[in-house]
């Protein structure tokens, strides 16, 4: 299946949790960009749904980017103001081409 160009239209903002040392010594946790790429952003169906760890989750969105190696599910996904919470990430036809990623949007 070929994903137009102009199907990944929205521009997204792949965060993960980076660490720092203060002034002090203590250890600060921070958000810190991983990358910033193109991605198609769809509404997940009223009925999906996916059993992680033996708790029923909810899916909210679909989001389709160009394969980025090295994305884990603890990372975080920002859109404008929305933010997302990564559930699963699937290697679209095992190609290294794109990958689908079910996310929960945070209210």
């Amino acid at each position: 299946m070929r994903v137009k160009r102009n199907r990944l239209r929205n521009r997204i903002s792949i965060i993960e949790q980076g660490s720092s040392i203060g002034s002090m010594g203590e250890v600060i946790d921070s958000p810190v960009e991983f990358k910033k790429v193109w991605a198609s952003v769809y509404p997940a169906k009223a009925d999906e749904s996916i059993t992680h760890k033996q708790e029923q989750m909810d899916i909210t969105h679909k989001i389709r980017v160009r394969y980025i190696p090295n994305l884990k599910n603890n990372m975080r996904i920002k859109m404008g103001e929305r933010e997302f919470h990564i559930v699963s990430i699937l290697n679209f036809n095992e190609q290294n081409k794109f990958l689908d990623i079910l996310a929960i949007e945070e209210t």
